[in-house]
C-alpha cells in the first residue's frame, strides 16, 4: 500500500510503544506488527532483533532479509543485518555498515538517539 490507513498506523503505533516499555516483548511486538500487516517490514525487524538479542544470528537471517525488502531505506535494517554478520563475514558486515551509514546520510540531521549510540560504540571500542 502506498499510504498507510490512519487506523493502522494508529495501531503499528500502540504494538511498537508497548514493545519498547516493555510490556510486551520485542519478539510479540514484531509477531503482533506482522499479523497487523504482513507487508510492514517493522515486524520483521523487530522479530530479526529479538533472534539477535538471544544470540540466534541465523534464526535472524530470514527476518532481516525480509525487513530489508520492505524497508530497503531504513538504516536501522542494515546496522541489524552488520552486527548479524560481525563476527562472521567481514564483507558483508562492511557492506551492511556502508549501507546504513549511507541511508542515514539522507537525514536532515541525525537523530540524537542513533548519534549517542554510536557515541556509545565508539567508547566500547576504545576500550
Amino acid at each position: 500500500m502506498l499510504f498507510c490507513p490512519e487506523a493502522l498506523a494508529k495501531r503499528r503505533a500502540e504494538v511498537f510503544r508497548q514493545g519498547m516499555d516493555g510490556v510486551i516483548s520485542e519478539t510479540e511486538a514484531g509477531k503482533r506488527l506482522i499479523e497487523l500487516d504482513p507487508e510492514f517490514g517493522g515486524g520483521y525487524l523487530a522479530l530479526g532483533n529479538a533472534r539477535l538479542t538471544d544470540g540466534d544470528r541465523e534464526g535472524a537471517d530470514p527476518y532481516l532479509w525480509q525487513a530489508a525488502v520492505r524497508r530497503p531505506c531504513d538504516h536501522a535494517v542494515y546496522f541489524a543485518i552488520a552486527a548479524r554478520y560481525l563476527d562472521s563475514d567481514p564483507a558483508l558486515w562492511h557492506w551492511a555498515s556502508t549501507l546504513g551509514f549511507w541511508k542515514l546520510a539522507f537525514y536532515m540531521e541525525v537523530p540524537s538517539e542513533i548519534a549517542e549510540g554510536m557515541r556509545n560504540t565508539r567508547r566500547d571500542a576504545a576500550g
